[in-house]
């Protein structure tokens, strides 16, 4: 099941649960346009428009937005944060970011005081409690997550500002017969527009 959320306030769960908490737009994103998910979109469409393919223009776009995570300043999306989060005592990122952005994620979460359980994990794109997906559809990793410790919570919860990403999550669910309780984080949706 997906619900829709406005803000931290509206979700609630058992506090026995796992919970995958994307990271960009869910609990941080940038204190400017520069650097924001919404730029990178926008680099998207400007290089579509000059001609290049989809796959392409993202590409290229990425480039742009990986290079901009190096120098701008992230803030917690809602000043609530640090008490839902810190409350939530299973979790891990699940973030669309690339591995190779492992270590300033990591710096950017620590500076504004998140931090994730790390501990009794490991994955080779698993870094300091994040799971990095990449391109891969976030499910699919997760579950091969899963699958790699032979670990499947009783309780599972996502968190996440984009639909998509939480339906290929409760696609691998119902496939292990896992109950999902997905949240479509909706705080960022008209932050720039």
């Amino acid at each position: 099941m997906i619900i829709e959320a406005s803000s931290l306030e509206d979700i609630a769960f058992p506090l026995s649960s796992f919970v995958l908490f994307d990271l960009d737009n869910t609990l941080i994103w940038s204190k400017s346009y520069f650097g924001s998910e919404e730029w990178e979109r926008d680099l998207i469409a400007e290089f579509q428009k000059k001609g290049h393919c989809e796959k392409d223009a993202f590409h290229k776009a990425n480039l742009f937005w990986k290079k901009a995570q190096t120098e701008v300043q992230m803030e917690l999306v809602e000043k609530g944060t640090h008490s839902f989060f810190h409350n939530t005592i299973h979790k891990i990122g699940l973030t669309a970011r690339t591995f190779d952005l492992s270590e300033v994620t990591i710096q950017q979460l620590s500076n504004l005081g998140i931090y994730f359980d790390s501990h009794s994990f490991s994955h080779p794109f698993f870094y300091e409690g994040v799971l990095f997906c990449g391109d891969e559809p976030k499910g699919k990793v997760a579950f091969e997550f899963f699958q790699h410790h032979s670990y499947f919570p009783k309780q599972l919860i996502a968190i996440d500002d984009r639909r998509v990403h939480l339906e290929t999550i409760l696609k691998k669910a119902e496939m292990h017969s896992l109950e999902l309780l997905g949240f479509h984080y909706q705080r960022s949706l008209h932050r720039f527009r």
